[in-house]
C-alpha cells in the first residue's frame, strides 16, 4: 500500500511515501534515540549519524516532531474546551484545529530557521558542513526538546482556567527546559565543530534565535490570516 509522498522531492526519501508502519517503526526509533540523547547527553549517536545522514533523516524528524506538537496543542486544547464548561461555544471546539495547524507550520518553519542561520554563521567561522548533517546534527536534539515542548503544550491548554493559577510553574518549566535545551545543542556543537572560541556555545545561541524568530513570524502570520478568516470563531 502506497504512503503519503511529500509534494517536493527529499534526497533519501522512501520511495512508497510515508506509510502508518513507516511512521511507526521509524518514528518510535528516532524518538527513543532523542530521549537517550537528552536524558544522557549521550551525543556520540548523533556524530554517528550525522555522518551518514540524507537530507530525508532530518526531514523525517521534524515531521515526527510536528505530528507531536499538533496532537498536544489539539488534544490540549479540546480538553480545556471540556474543563473549562465549553467556553467560546463552536469557535471552542474549531479553534484547536486551526491552533495545531499554526504550531505544526511555525515549529517547521522555526526548525529551518535555526539550521539555516547555525549553517550561516558556521560558514563564516570558516566551519564547512555540509546541510544533511548540519540538519541531522540539529534535528537530534531539537526532537526530544519538541516533545518536552508539546507534553507543556498539552498540560497548558487541558488545565483550562487553572492556568491562571499555575502559570508561574509552567513558566519556570519551560525557562528551565529552555536552558538545558541551548545548553545540550552546546554539548552536541561542541563535539561536531569544536571549541574554538566558544563556537559550540555561539552556534548554539545562534540556531535557537533563528529558529525563535522563524517561529514567531510564521505563527504570527499564519494566525492573522486565520483571525482575518475566521474572526468570529476566535
Amino acid at each position: 500500500m502506497a504512503g503519503i509522498k511529500l509534494p517536493f522531492n527529499v534526497d533519501g526519501q522512501p520511495p512508497d511515501g510515508i506509510t502508518m508502519s513507516y511512521l511507526m517503526t521509524n518514528g518510535m526509533a528516532r524518538i527513543r534515540q532523542g530521549i537517550d540523547i537528552y536524558t544522557h547527553q549521550n551525543v556520540e549517536p548523533l556524530v554517528t549519524s550525522g555522518q551518514t545522514a540524507t537530507q530525508w533523516d532530518s526531514v523525517f524528524i521534524v515531521i515526527v516532531g510536528i505530528i507531536a506538537i499538533g496532537i498536544a496543542e489539539f488534544a490540549g486544547r479540546e480538553i480545556g474546551f471540556l474543563l473549562g464548561g465549553f467556553l467560546g461555544g463552536l469557535g471552542g471546539l474549531v479553534t484547536p484545529i486551526i491552533a495545531a495547524i499554526i504550531s505544526m507550520a511555525a515549529y517547521a518553519a522555526g526548525f529551518a530557521g535555526a539550521v539555516y542561520a547555525s549553517q550561516y554563521y558556521l560558514q563564516n567561522q570558516k566551519v564547512n558542513v555540509s546541510m544533511p548533517q548540519h540538519s541531522m546534527y540539529y534535528a537530534l536534539v531539537w526532537l526530544p526538546l519538541t516533545l518536552v515542548t508539546a507534553v507543556l503544550t498539552f498540560f497548558t491548554s487541558a488545565v483550562g482556567l487553572l492556568i491562571v493559577c499555575l502559570f508561574p510553574i509552567f513558566i519556570l518549566v519551560a525557562i528551565a527546559v529552555s536552558l538545558y535545551g541551548i545548553w545540550l545543542l552546546k554539548i552536541a556543537f561542541d563535539r561536531v565543530y569544536g571549541t574554538e572560541n566558544n563556537r559550540g556555545l555561539l552556534t548554539a545561541i545562534v540556531a535557537v534565535v533563528g529558529g525563535g524568530i522563524a517561529r514567531v513570524i510564521v505563527g504570527g502570520v499564519l494566525g492573522a490570516i486565520f483571525r482575518i478568516s475566521f474572526g468570529s470563531l476566535f
